[in-house]
């Protein structure tokens, strides 16, 4: 059996102290000791300390064609750009928040993303029709990965961009934002 001695973690805790503890006693399930408990979410962060997402970042070929390609379709921004070596592109949504950056930097492979299976590494964009917001990127030679119907009504159509990176439209039945 496991003991709390053997993970280094005391077998009773304080609420709020963690939100597993062990319990000693033998036969108590499959977690082999691990009884679990739902305590209060305890903020770890200060004001000074607060995050939140800023963006994700793509090494890509021609990072000024592939930001320049989106901004021409998607609506979004190039909110600042290096014009030398790595040229660095951040593009904003159209509310002015940066999400995404690219950039060409040899010290890493250049190009990967577009190897990626679209499930492994994908960004993608809300609209209030997948299926006319995708048209005309079809009709351009965007290859359809995926068009799934979920049974809330959301619509999710998976695209590949001419550079290879995949980009799914997003008709939410029920918006995240």
């Amino acid at each position: 059996m496991v003991t709390g001695a053997d993970l280094r973690l005391p077998t009773r805790v304080s609420p709020g102290d963690a939100r597993f503890y062990l319990d000693p006693r033998p036969g108590r399930g499959p977690d082999s000791g691990i009884v679990r408990r739902k305590l209060p979410r305890r903020a770890w962060h200060t004001e000074t300390t607060r995050m939140r997402f800023e963006h994700f970042a793509i090494n890509v070929a021609n990072p000024a064609k592939v930001a320049a390609w989106y901004v021409e379709r998607f609506g979004v921004r190039i909110l600042r750009a290096l014009p030398q070596a790595p040229f660095t592109h951040f593009l904003g949504d159209s509310e002015g928040r940066v999400f995404l950056e690219l950039y060409e930097n040899p010290k890493a492979p250049v190009g990967t993303a577009a190897n990626k299976h679209y499930l492994e590494i994908h960004f993608g964009f809300a609209v209030a029709d997948a299926e006319s917001a995708a048209a005309p990127l079809i009709a351009e030679g965007c290859p359809v990965v995926e068009d799934v119907n979920l049974p809330d009504g959301t619509r999710l159509i998976m695209l590949r961009d001419p550079f290879g990176l995949c980009v799914q439209l997003c008709q939410r039945a029920k918006r995240f934002l």
